[in-house]
């Protein structure tokens, strides 16, 4: 089986071909961490969107959340869409690349985006954490009409996904408001990751290593982002929760990430609770496309995201 990898990433893979897969307990040799800088280089050439930007700082439970407002030049943006990063709940920032290009590339489609950051669950730190920084941010957002124009989004990537679904679920129980839509991007929503089809399994068997999530990784993560091997734990894992009353929600899967299963389970499921849920596949990239600034197929990407927003 030869798999097709996006032809950026085609030129790319002997950075990251013979490297182990990540471990989440042990520091990365400096010549590792130096290859991976060059996997995710910004595609040459490439010029994030010149928009407005503003800092911001959001009343939260424990303390102010940080955020970022981005608003086009010249333009009457239509819409508010809140964006969240992933990083495994420990990792990320408003400048990373998930966070700020990501941001950039979406307000200059016509829309204010407000980029979230959240306290990670390290040093001790557990769930609700940042579920609970995500979902202040949201309930202000969803509050507050000043200079945030039209409907209002909800959307994120990765562990970015997980706490964007979670709030969601949150929003409903509590009858706070809801968002018109939900966009989770390569969500990773399981305490158990589903194993997905056999077909998958043989894909997965020819992606390098480094771009995959063992399962041991995959547990060391949720456990230190619940403090133990617990599942039943409320809004952690919102993929094995109570789906009813989504909004129309996009999910867009990377075709060799380990974890699309978890993205097409949810798919599944909240098809089958009645939800308004379209599922979207993205070819020939890994986990965590999106950080790779100008990569064709991000843009790609964030083009159906754009498309799903305006369609609110």
């Amino acid at each position: 089986m030869t798999l097709e990898w996006a032809p950026v990433l085609a030129d790319r893979l002997h950075l990251v071909e013979g490297l182990a897969a990540p471990d989440f307990a042990t520091a990365e040799a400096p010549e590792v961490l130096a290859r991976l800088e060059q996997w995710d280089a910004p595609v040459r050439g490439y010029a994030a969107p010149d928009v407005e930007l503003q800092e911001l700082s959001i009343p939260g439970p424990r303390g102010p959340v940080a955020a970022r407002v981005y608003r086009p030049r010249g333009a009457t943006p239509a819409h508010t869409f809140m964006w969240v990063h992933g990083g495994g709940f420990v990792f990320g920032d408003l400048d990373m690349p998930e966070a700020d290009a990501v941001s950039r590339e979406v307000c200059a489609r016509g829309n204010v985006v407000v980029s979230v950051d959240y306290r990670k669950a390290v040093a001790g730190a557990h769930h609700p954490i940042c579920l609970d920084d995500v979902y202040a941010a949201w309930t202000w957002l969803s509050q507050d009409s000043a200079g945030f124009p039209g409907t209002r989004t909800l959307g994120g990537a990765s562990a970015g996904a997980n706490l964007v679904a979670a709030a969601a679920q949150r929003a409903r129980d509590e009858g706070a408001a809801v968002p018109a839509s939900l966009l989770l991007i390569y969500p990773a929503v399981h305490a158990v990751m589903p194993a997905g089809s056999r077909e998958f399994q043989a894909v997965l068997t020819q992606v390098p290593a480094r771009l995959t999530f063992p399962p041991a990784l995959m547990e060391a993560l949720h456990t230190n982002y619940v403090g133990g091997n617990q599942t039943a734990i409320p809004y952690a894992w919102p993929g094995d929760g109570d789906l009813s009353g989504f909004p129309r929600t996009l999910i867009l899967n990377c075709e060799y990430d380990s974890l699309r299963a978890s993205g097409e389970r949810l798919a599944e499921d909240l098809y089958a609770v009645g939800c308004d849920v379209t599922c979207v596949l993205e070819h020939g990239v890994p986990h965590g496309h999106l950080n790779i600034p100008g990569l064709p197929s991000a843009l790609h990407s964030i083009e159906v995201m754009a498309d799903f927003i305006e369609q609110a």
